[in-house]
């Protein structure tokens, strides 16, 4: 059961309706290497962050699950007839940070502002297979040169126009706990294309601020 001062919440509070949750979605690349013909890979990372606002500390055994919804948001002449969906669960394998975890007993604590941090690894397929990095436009980075192709050719990184996705989820964190509902969100990202590692040193993508890597 939830824990308040080892009481049980009043039947009124809704666990569900006992946090705060945030959404911060966040770009991650893996660089390419060519030395061992290994193209660079692109995720967006989505971190889900639940925090207490009920007055008192929160406990029961944990049983996470739930599923979490993307979509592309572009328009007709972009999207073509893909699917702009993926959609996916969520399982105690996605905890990122969780305070006060006790493994051997699997009970969660969360005191009264702590939070727990959940996160979702998307590597830009839908829910049909198709692959967003080839149907992204994209912009010349003429700063930086990367190798195209497993061959040394070289040519300009490319940094992707800027993307809208909208994120929303419904996750249970406690095994006797309703789900969160954690509305949906809209956020504007970019993306460098594949390569296999820059030819010299070029300046790094901030993987919370991409779009500024060329003044988008």
């Amino acid at each position: 059961m939830f824990c308040g001062c080892n009481e049980e919440l009043p039947p009124q509070n809704n666990p569900a309706n006992l946090f705060t949750s945030i959404i911060r979605p966040r770009y991650n690349m893996v660089p390419g290497v060519i030395e061992i013909q290994k193209q660079s890979i692109n995720y967006l990372d989505v971190y889900f962050v639940f925090i207490n606002k009920y007055e008192e500390t929160l406990q029961s055994k944990i049983n996470i699950h739930g599923t979490v919804a993307i979509q592309w948001v572009t328009n007709a002449e972009d999207r073509g007839n893909i699917n702009t969906f993926r959609t996916d669960v969520i399982d105690i394998n996605d905890i990122v940070f969780a305070r006060q975890f006790d493994f051997s007993s699997s009970r969660l604590t969360i005191d009264h502002g702590d939070s727990i941090i959940i996160r979702y690894r998307w590597d830009l397929r839908t829910d049909d297979s198709t692959f967003l990095m080839q149907q992204f436009k994209y912009n010349l980075d003429r700063d930086c040169y990367v190798f195209i192709n497993t061959y040394r050719d070289r040519g300009f990184r490319q940094i992707s126009a800027k993307q809208q996705f909208s994120i929303s989820a419904k996750i249970s964190l406690f095994e006797n706990g309703a789900a969160i509902i954690v509305p949906e969100s809209i956020f504007t990202i970019c993306f460098q294309s594949l390569n296999y590692g820059n030819v010299d040193q070029c300046q790094l993508i901030n993987p919370d601020e991409p779009c500024n890597i060329i003044g988008q």
